[in-house]
């Protein structure tokens, strides 16, 4: 079996002793090469406090990533972000060399994250109570009294001020899908009182709050915090949830909670139905992030997005769960529709004429493709087909993979002389993006460094292409015999 040649776009290569490194095939002890490099420099530190919560930036020291996580509050957690990470750390639990280079307390730190953010939603029952009572209308005008995606990571329950738009299908659905996928894997259990307190009122409550919503056609803001739309994206994350949710169902009955003097219970059939409606969704937007939306009069009441980075973020759950809502021909063309469409020398943008820069909007971008570019792009894609290359065996999906793995490797910062002011690692981040300075006019890392779900996302392609390639090893043994 040979690897198929194909001619990809260049990318950015920051550290040079990264770049020396990479190659378009690999050997599993060329990965562990990686895992433990990047484990030696705190590349891959995937950080929690003590309560379980972590920020949207890994504060790993008290200077440069501190300093980034205060400077835009990202010292707060993003249910969002927080999921990848946990998502990260169950990649590196099943791993001896990527837990050691995580720097994991443990082997259940993705649980005690999980724990966290149900916890949260546990004591602020009322968030959705008060939505299921009919006191607040499920529109987005409302989007500021949704239960919060955003908290502080630090204090248990406590709640970030001001107005905020928590009307975000997808870090739900990100949640949801951490806690079923993880139950149906046997990783926890709901006999375990610590667990069923938590678990219990979110997965009752959020499911009645998606029915009261209509999550299939829901308008929301999703990963980026943008427009109102029916986006692939959130329905996506959400119906990844929902089969995992399904499949819980199926093999240890209904699910019930009795809250605020009512009883909410979520049957298989209503799963199912819910289900069915976001699929329909799905397919009617194809490979569209959205579409315009009309009143009765005809008159468009939201935006048009042919393309979204937050697309890959229901592919990637897709794939962790080993599930195929969508096919692999409909996965293979939304990402070549971002490949074509974002990717560029240093990452993937997030969207056509995107402003935002990491700390604020700069209208002096969009000139010809000026938009910042996300890191956390290619890992995703490199774990999404990377996992499909472990079913399928076709040296094609390896190469592909392998292409966006070592985009991704490409992306981390190099080594920098220390200063005084220096605590811990100097360089060797996963940036948030890189973005063009605007007093230099050049392309640099953009401050908020290290992002979690960047890092969390890195961690993951680098299990699944530790996998792929001990699979193509085997794969090669089994040809050599038959050859012999």
């Amino acid at each position: 079996m040979t690897t198929i040649k194909l001619t990809r776009p260049d990318y950015h290569k920051a550290n040079p002793v990264i770049a020396s490194l990479l190659r378009d095939e690999y050997t599993v002890s060329d990965i562990s090469k990686f895992i433990t490099l990047l484990g030696n420099h705190g590349t891959l530190w995937l950080r929690r406090y003590r309560n379980g919560g972590s920020s949207a930036v890994s504060v790993i020291d008290l200077y440069e990533s501190l300093e980034a996580a205060g400077g835009d509050n990202l010292i707060f957690g993003w249910v969002r972000d927080m999921a990848a990470q946990a998502f990260g750390e169950v990649e590196a639990a099943q791993d001896a060399e990527l837990m050691k280079a995580c720097r994991l307390q443990g082997a259940d730190q993705w649980r005690r994250g999980l724990w966290f953010m149900l916890k949260f939603y546990e004591m602020n029952q009322g968030e959705f109570v008060k939505f299921l009572d009919g006191r607040v209308d499920g529109s987005w005008t409302r989007s500021s009294q949704f239960p919060p995606i955003r908290f502080n990571a630090i204090e248990l329950g406590r709640w970030v001020g001001g107005e905020w738009n928590h009307k975000q299908n997808d870090a739900h659905g990100f949640l949801n899908c951490l806690l079923f996928s993880q139950l149906n894997r046997k990783r926890i259990f709901m006999s375990d009182p610590q667990i069923a307190e938590v678990a219990g009122p979110y997965a009752t409550l959020l499911h009645h709050l998606f029915q009261y919503t209509n999550v299939w056609t829901d308008e929301d803001i999703g990963a980026w915090e943008k427009e109102n739309a029916v986006r692939h994206s959130s329905i996506m994350c959400v119906a990844v949830s929902l089969a995992e949710q399904l499949d819980y169902i199926r093999a240890n009955g209904p699910l019930s909670f009795h809250t605020f003097g009512r009883d909410f219970q979520v049957f298989e059939h209503m799963v199912e139905s819910m289900l069915n409606k976001c699929m329909e969704t799905l397919h009617a937007l194809g490979t569209n992030e959205s579409v315009h939306q009309t009143d009765s009069n005809g008159h468009k009441t939201s935006y048009h997005n042919p393309c979204d980075l937050a697309q890959l973020n229901g592919l990637l759950l897709q794939a962790l769960c080993d599930r195929q809502l969508l096919s692999d021909d409909e996965v293979n063309a939304i990402i070549r529709n971002i490949e074509e469409n974002l990717m560029g020398l240093y990452g993937v943008a997030r969207y056509t004429g995107d402003v935002w820069d990491g700390r604020k909007d700069r209208y002096d971008f969009v000139r010809d493709r000026d938009e910042m570019e996300w890191c956390h792009g290619s890992p995703t894609i490199a774990a999404i087909i990377g996992k499909r290359y472990l079913r399928t065996n076709d040296p094609a999906d390896l190469e592909w993979a392998t292409y966006h793995f070592n985009r991704w490797l490409g992306c981390i910062t190099p080594e920098r002389p220390a200063t005084d002011e220096d605590a811990g690692s100097v360089g060797w981040f996963v940036p948030e993006g890189y973005r063009i300075d605007s007093a230099t006019r050049q392309w640099t890392p953009d401050e908020n460094i290290m992002l979690a779900w960047g890092q969390a996302m890195g961690v993951i392609a680098l299990g699944v292409m530790k996998a792929c390639w001990a699979r193509k090893a085997e794969l090669d043994a089994t040809e050599a015999s038959k050859a012999a």
